[in-house]
């Protein structure tokens, strides 16, 4: 089942009548340059409703040797068009409702940046980039159906730094819980590493958290998201071995961050992506 996600369009000023400031032929013809774009079949639909019009957009994002990830937009354009935004549907059976929400609050934000212009198209522009970098980043798909079989999943993530290390901490903490997600916030001298553990489907919804919630300070100490995590890997766990909670460990020795991973059945992880590349 896919996942929709609607907004209404915010009038900003005192409504005044369209057919007399900018006349239908200017909406006409703002379509027929988004037809001439649009140009696949299927891809660009209009239709009408008295004064007012539908524009039904199908945006993908290509993936090399994988089917595309599909997009499907609904604009309703009010007669008051461009003094009030379009109402915004964005809906797609491929992506959580967690990324459509950044999607669709991005696109509303566009559109109300361009109140009093035409706008459909740079709300569309805005749409296609945000599926784009969100698709790219690896941590927006659904979980396809064979990896919710129960399978215990491991992810090990590298943070470049901790600015608010409380309240980032805290953070985590309170994410692994409702997630019920298990593993370490590992420090080891300048490294810092999340290794966490538990079904997949909830491993992606932790890294739609962590990339697109405040989680430390900048510079100036204002909140900001986190920009500069990275997926170490990401896969089934395999030996034996569980963890049973989530905590924080400090280490001063290399040796004691390789005896971890060993108790853990996962030296092999330690070896592949860390040894070399970060030690």
């Amino acid at each position: 089942m896919g996942y929709e996600v609607v907004s209404h369009g915010k009038l900003n000023r005192k409504q005044e009548d369209y057919s007399l400031l900018y006349g239908m032929s200017e909406l006409d013809e703002e379509i027929q340059s988004l037809k001439s774009f649009y140009c696949q079949p299927g891809e660009f639909e209009v239709q009408e409703f008295g004064n007012s019009k539908q524009i039904l957009v199908h945006l993908k994002h290509n993936q090399p040797s994988q089917e595309p990830i599909l997009i499907n937009v609904d604009l309703r354009v009010p007669e008051s068009y461009p003094e009030r935004i379009p109402d915004i549907i964005i809906n797609s059976s491929q992506l959580t409702h967690e990324v459509l929400t950044i999607i669709h609050k991005d696109a509303t934000g566009c559109a109300d940046q361009n109140l009093g212009q035409a706008m459909i198209f740079v709300i569309l522009c805005n749409i296609q980039d945000n599926l784009d970098k969100l698709v790219d980043e690896e941590y927006s798909l659904k979980v396809p159906e064979e990896d919710e079989t129960g399978d215990v999943w491991n992810c090990l993530l590298l943070l470049d730094h901790m600015r608010a290390k409380s309240k980032y901490i805290k953070t985590i903490h309170k994410w692994t819980q409702e997630l019920d997600l298990k593993g370490r916030l590992l420090f080891c001298g300048k490294l810092i590493l999340i290794l966490l553990q538990g079904q997949h489907v909830n491993i992606k919804e932790y890294l739609i958290r962590h990339r697109s919630v405040n989680v430390d300070v900048d510079s100036h100490g204002r909140s900001c998201k986190e920009r500069m995590m990275s997926v170490i890997c990401e896969e089934k766990a395999t030996g034996s071995k569980r963890f049973l909670d989530f905590t924080v460990m400090e280490y001063d020795l290399k040796e004691d961050l390789v005896k971890l991973f060993s108790d853990f059945d996962m030296s092999l992880v330690y070896c592949k992506y860390i040894k070399d590349v970060y030690l």
